[in-house]
């Protein structure tokens, strides 16, 4: 098959999406738009809530801002220099799910989950996140040490009890993550020792470049 994007956007704007970026996406997507790391951070990349399953904590990692200020009018505006982690879905869900349960992995929120994929397909993605997973494996241990995660709490912050009640009335979690994960980004701020400990990181790395072959 040919995977085909519905361009439904979940990925892309649904705020319980969550994409972390390397320090390396950071400069392949300064060096495409021409922009500087301040004019993409904290615009367009930040310090992200990362929800944890099973805990109430949640990492700080660099990541996209969603709704995603890249996508313009349905479509990427970076999609030849988008994060590795917006290449590798769902890529990875069809790499490690059962063949016949891919479609049940992939949310249903999110259009692709129409696509049938074969089991030649599973080949494909598995060597494509053998090339590109490693990359990003690699890429990650390096932000890690430039920008150590941080664990926080709805608790940590003020006006939590309110968020917490709200939460309370609603069964979904998906639909309670809506909630909290704006209310804590609105109580965390980028350091200018953030961005100063990003542009050393890039001045010490030399970002790869990654194939321009899809897996599917």
């Amino acid at each position: 098959m040919t995977f085909k994007c519905f361009h439904c956007g979940q990925c892309c704007e649904n705020v319980t999406t969550q994409i972390a970026v390397t320090i390396s996406d950071v400069q392949r997507l300064s060096l495409f738009l021409g922009k500087s790391v301040e004019e993409l951070i904290p615009g367009y990349i930040s310090l992200n809530p990362f929800g944890q399953p099973d805990s109430d904590k949640y990492e700080l990692e660099l990541g996209l801002n969603i709704p995603c200020r890249f996508r313009k009018n349905g479509r990427c505006i970076v999609y030849s220099a988008r994060p590795i982690n917006c290449r590798l879905f769902p890529t990875w869900i069809v790499a490690r799910a059962p063949l016949n349960e891919i479609n049940k992995v992939i949310d249903k929120e999110n259009k692709c989950s129409r696509n049938k994929y074969s089991a030649l397909d599973q080949k494909n993605a598995k060597n494509y996140m053998k090339t590109v997973g490693t990359i990003f494996d690699f890429e990650n241990k390096i932000t890690e040490k430039t920008i150590p995660k941080r664990t926080v709490k709805i608790s940590d912050f003020p006006g939590h009890e309110m968020i917490e009640a709200l939460c309370s009335h609603i069964a979904n979690e998906r639909e309670r993550e809506k909630i909290r994960i704006p209310f804590i980004k609105q109580h965390i701020k980028v350091e200018d020792s953030t961005i100063k400990a990003i542009k050393r990181g890039l001045e010490n790395t030399s970002f790869q470049k990654l194939p321009k072959t899809k897996p599917f």
